[in-house]
């Protein structure tokens, strides 16, 4: 496997789908925003009960139509050619040096930027979380889904129909652009550009998804963590 890895890392990039089709895929996140804003305030609009993780992992698979449409409907491929392939154990190490790198540029952002403004990095989303209940839906949508289909999209679809046509770097800039863009997230902006250019970068060096989905997963896991263990100390 590793020789394999080594040969792919340096082979010409070549995806079916093109850059055209990458450009109608990131224009439905227009739309899947609005569809999302109109979901959600139709739920609260009707008083309808609907956890929030199944309402979270329902709008990760959404993302995942247009990355469907555009790649394994329309050239008849795998999901291996979306990204899902082997890869060295070694990337896994390289992608949690790579967190630690976002975590430092985290710190650095904050002290600098943020803290001297009264903001943090995810704004009131921690009170929010505070309020609802924390059903196993939740961990579910948040910790696993969403890292998956991500990657998905933004890596795997985005940067990955990108690379050829721009060179890793713009692709991995302009999907990393997208990637926080969609967080909706002022305080998030930066900081979400920054670990979307990593992942990007992960996936580049690591011929394969896999790696920034388990290190994008553990992220999350460990910050559903220490928001859950913040909730029961009353400190949120």
């Amino acid at each position: 496997m590793e020789e394999e890895i080594q040969t792919n890392e340096h082979t010409d990039w070549h995806v079916p789908w093109s850059k055209r089709d990458v450009w109608f895929g990131a224009g439905s996140l227009i739309l899947y925003v609005i569809v999302i804003l109109a979901a959600g305030l139709a739920v609260n609009l009707l008083q309808l009960k609907m956890d929030i993780g199944v309402f979270i992992i329902l709008s990760e698979l959404l993302l995942m139509l247009p990355v469907w449409f555009f790649t394994i409907h329309k050239y008849k491929i795998t999901w291996r050619e979306v990204g899902f392939r082997e890869f060295s154990p070694k990337y896994i190490l390289l992608g949690f040096g790579l967190m630690f790198i976002y975590l430092i540029f985290n710190a650095i952002f904050s002290m600098l930027v943020l803290i001297p403004l009264g903001k943090t990095i995810q704004g009131d989303l921690f009170a929010q979380l505070a309020k609802i209940d924390w059903s196993v839906w939740l961990w579910l949508g948040g910790a696993f889904a969403a890292p998956l289909a991500e990657e998905v999209f933004f890596r795997g679809f985005i940067f990955g129909g990108l690379k050829n046509p721009l060179g890793w770097k713009w692709a991995a800039v302009i999907s990393g652009l997208l990637f926080a863009l969609m967080h909706m997230n002022l305080t998030t902006l930066l900081p979400a550009f920054v670990i979307g250019f990593l992942f990007a970068f992960l996936y580049h060096k690591s011929n394969s998804i896999w790696p920034g989905i388990i290190i994008h997963t553990t992220n999350n896991l460990m910050a559903f963590f220490a928001v859950s263990l913040l909730i029961k100390l009353g400190e949120i």
